[in-house]
């Protein structure tokens, strides 16, 4: 989660504009420093609540807190502001995190459906956003439809090649597809750490099932007529 740095960095770059508390939040925030920021923009916002910056500034805060209802609160109202209009890129970023948190707290009720209708909404909002996908995957996974989670955990990889969720996701796909050979070649594929995250319990699963698969050797007929048999000789006969 980017957390709002970006948009930061660019107010914070127009201090010399702003009120002494605003302009110490920023700088505070920019720093990492939450409590001193927070006291600051919430400083200025005794005095002038519709303060874009102070509201803004304190969004961020609740962003990079997880507070996520409230972040989008506060940012909504500082878009509103006249001068508010530099803080919309912060607020899409939380509504885009917010409406996947959601999609996921839906998957985690068993709302499948639901959950898919949110995660596409996501995706509008931000169509490269690699985690609304992986979550869309997920979801796919979850409701059996595997051809189309194999394919968003493909172009996942495409963008994040080394993303541990996707590659077990992919795997545990792959498996559940039937297709053991195609998954035990993609672990083996992987680094050892990524083998590792995944875990030993889909390799041997993997490895287990392409061998169950494979046709079972034919042993030597018991029956054959072969010419390599051994051949009875009869018995000499004794003399009287």
């Amino acid at each position: 989660m980017n957390k709002g740095k970006q948009q930061v960095a660019t107010t914070a770059s127009k201090e010399w504009q702003q009120p002494a508390e605003v302009a110490r939040g920023l700088k505070a925030l920019k720093k990492g420093d939450q409590a001193t920021a927070e006291q600051a923009f919430q400083a200025r916002l005794k005095s002038r609540p519709d303060d874009a910056d102070a509201l803004g500034g304190l969004g961020v805060i609740r962003q990079q807190q997880h507070r996520l209802a409230e972040a989008e609160q506060l940012l909504s109202q500082a878009t509103r502001q006249n001068d508010g209009s530099r803080w919309q890129v912060a607020l899409n970023e939380v509504r885009y995190w917010s409406a996947l948190q959601q999609a996921r707290d839906a998957q985690a009720k068993g709302q499948t459906a639901q959950a898919q209708v949110l995660v596409n909404q996501v995706l509008r909002l931000n169509p490269n956003g690699v985690d609304a996908r992986l979550a869309l995957a997920d979801i796919q996974a979850s409701a059996g439809q595997f051809d189309d989670a194999q394919r968003n955990y493909r172009q996942i990889l495409n963008q994040r090649r080394d993303d541990p969720q996707a590659q077990e996701g992919l795997v545990n796909v792959l498996l559940k597809s039937g297709k053991n050979d195609e998954a035990l070649q993609l672990i083996n594929s992987l680094p050892a750490t990524g083998q590792a995250k995944i875990g030993q319990s889909a390799r041997l699963q993997a490895l287990r099932a392409t061998q169950l698969a494979a046709p079972a050797k034919p042993y030597p007929s018991c029956t054959s007529n072969s010419d390599d048999q051994p051949k009875a000789h009869p018995a000499p006969h004794s003399a009287r």
